[in-house]
């Protein structure tokens, strides 16, 4: 099962219950709720398998940098996207560089003419965010920019999930894309702007918005997986000839991947070139962008796993007053200052404006900025699936039972690195996961799968929080579209479930009985598209497929790790 303490498991359940049904355990963020977890009522992790105690001390002009940071967003969309956390700061147009695309880069001139533009803009870190993917709302924004035009779209739905907010200027682009038939949106009326789009669907809003009506296209294919039976096979033609792409080496030109914010510049920026030449520099050139801020290295990140929120004090001891809480999975800034206080390290911390002392047993080191690897992942490769059968695509893994009650993390991990040709065993997983009788936490099968797993593939964690039964719409398009775009990159997905009874699949009510919340780590192998199922090799009953969005709501309070984009 999924860690959860058995100490108090009655009291932490209904404090937990409470505090989410309030709102108030919002991953990354720092919380002012009841905490229990800096004492020795929660089980804390062994900190001598967490922490590099000869590690120096953060330098005082990093930590000052970082308080002096503190509420800012470094992942503020700058094109206007509604994904925006935080209140943006943008850097208006052609003020500077980015840091992310210097002048040698490939992106470089593409990206500055996007911004000098006005189609899109920086972010409050001085990024571009150049490989940073967009979605469709953020696709819709900047050809409507690009076009000039001043469009009413008044308070006309266009699509039911796009509010038709007066003057919001993604539901205007949107709304205006759907009058000049540049999209037509889902079957069900849904337009998801959110969601990531792929090169083939670029494409396709580039050749209907550029309306070049009298184009035909080859009668032989000029990228090997972009058939004359695609769809999208006249837009993508045009592209080439038109010389707005050129694919890739082996000459492919990958339709369904998705496209980030520098391939959409390099996109843009041939259209404009097609339509009224290439672009002339701007008149100003860019400041140089700033030197970025000290890279805080991967040794002195971690991340919360107290289930009931950690208490951050004024000093080492909790004999120190409280200043913070902090939720579940907040990343964290070690300060490389320890204290041992009655049997315990106390470790000094921030977090965006917050500083304090937090018990070191609750921590856990974030995988997610680290680049190592094991010699375990040499042995392994990732191998890309074809469809089963049409619209089936499923990875050559193989289903273990776990032997116990609570090592379905390990198992989980052993079977999806099984996916990658890795082997192994659940007893070596369960000891470097520090599995107990509590089980696994989240991050911690999430960094195994991430540090065993072949070079390229890196993981991801995503929370699902709520208070709710049921997910919300947006978290269940993300989860069904993160699973599906691992799955079809040879990549398994895991998640971290807490079922309630009226949730569980039928195989977990068959062992559950339909008495408890069922929490748990299962691998997802597979996808069929058909059916919008995902296949669950659940190492506690056996493999099934189950409906994607039913799965996103069993994992409310919960997470999964999927591929990092």
């Amino acid at each position: 099962m999924s860690r959860l303490s058995t100490r108090h498991r009655t009291a932490r359940w209904r404090l937990l219950a409470t505090a989410l049904t309030a709102g108030l355990l919002i991953p990354g963020a720092a919380v002012t709720t009841p905490a229990y977890a800096d004492s020795e009522t929660l089980n804390p992790l062994d900190q001598s398998t967490q922490f590099d105690e000869n590690q120096p001390v953060l330098e005082d002009s990093v930590l000052e940098g970082l308080q002096r940071d503190a509420g800012t967003s470094a992942g503020t969309d700058a094109s206007g996207s509604r994904s925006a956390t935080a209140a943006p700061q943008h850097l208006g147009p052609c003020k500077q560089d980015f840091i992310d695309v210097p002048p040698n880069s490939t992106f470089y001139t593409h990206v500055t003419w996007l911004a000098c533009a006005g189609l899109s803009k920086g972010y409050a870190d001085h990024s571009f965010g150049v490989r940073k993917e967009i979605n469709r709302g953020e696709a819709a924004l900047m050809i409507y920019r690009m076009s000039g035009e001043q469009h009413d779209a008044g308070t006309t739905r266009d699509f039911k999930d796009v509010e038709p907010v007066r003057g919001a200027e993604e539901f205007t682009a949107i709304s205006w894309m759907a009058e000049q038939e540049i999209v037509h949106g889902y079957d069900d009326g849904t337009f998801r702007p959110d969601r990531s789009i792929s090169r083939g669907e670029l494409a396709s809003y580039l050749f209907r918005y550029a309306g070049d009506e009298d184009y035909e296209a080859p009668a032989e294919p000029v990228f090997k997986d972009v058939p004359a039976t695609l769809g999208t096979y006249p837009d993508i033609s045009w592209m080439y000839e038109n010389e707005m792409v050129k694919g890739y080496v082996d000459g492919t030109f990958r339709p369904t991947r998705n496209v980030t914010r520098g391939e959409t510049s390099k996109y843009l920026y041939g259209l404009e070139t097609l339509r009224n030449g290439t672009p002339a520099p701007p008149t100003t050139a860019p400041k140089p962008a700033p030197e970025p801020e000290p890279e805080i290295p991967l040794a002195y990140r971690y991340v919360v796993i107290a289930d009931d929120g950690l208490n951050v004090r004024s000093g080492a001891g909790v004999n120190y007053p409280k200043v913070a809480s902090l939720a579940r999975n907040t990343k964290v800034v070690w300060t490389g200052r320890s204290k041992a206080v009655s049997g315990a390290t106390w470790r000094e911390i921030t977090v965006n404006s917050v500083k304090g002392w937090v018990h070191g047993g609750y921590l856990m080191r974030d995988f997610e900025a680290g680049s190592a690897k094991s010699s375990l992942s040499k042995t392994g490769s990732v191998r890309v699936p074809k469809e089963k059968w049409p619209g089936v695509t499923e990875l050559n893994a193989t289903w273990q039972a776990q032997p116990n009650g609570y090592w379905c993390g390990p198992a989980s991990v052993v079977i999806g690195l099984g996916a990658f040709g890795i082997s192994t065993t659940q007893k070596a997983m369960a000891e470097q996961a520090q599995t107990d009788l509590d089980g696994t936490w989240l991050h911690q099968v999430a960094r195994l799968m991430d540090y065993h797993s072949p070079a390229s593939v890196r993981y991801e964690v995503t929370t699902i929080p709520g208070s709710s039964q049921r997910a919300s719409y947006d978290q269940r398009i993300r989860f069904r579209d993160d699973m599906v775009r691992s799955v079809k990159a040879g990549v398994p997905g895991l998640v971290n479930i807490a079922a309630t009874p009226g949730e569980q699949a039928p195989l977990h009510r068959e062992k559950t009985g339909g008495r408890y919340t069922l929490r748990h780590h299962m691998p997802v192998t597979g996808y069929d598209a058909n059916t919008n199922r995902l296949l669950v090799l659940d190492p506690w009953t056996r493999p099934f497929w189950v409906d994607a969005y039913q799965l996103a709501d069993m994992t409310v309070t919960r997470g999964y790790a999927s591929l990092k984009p």
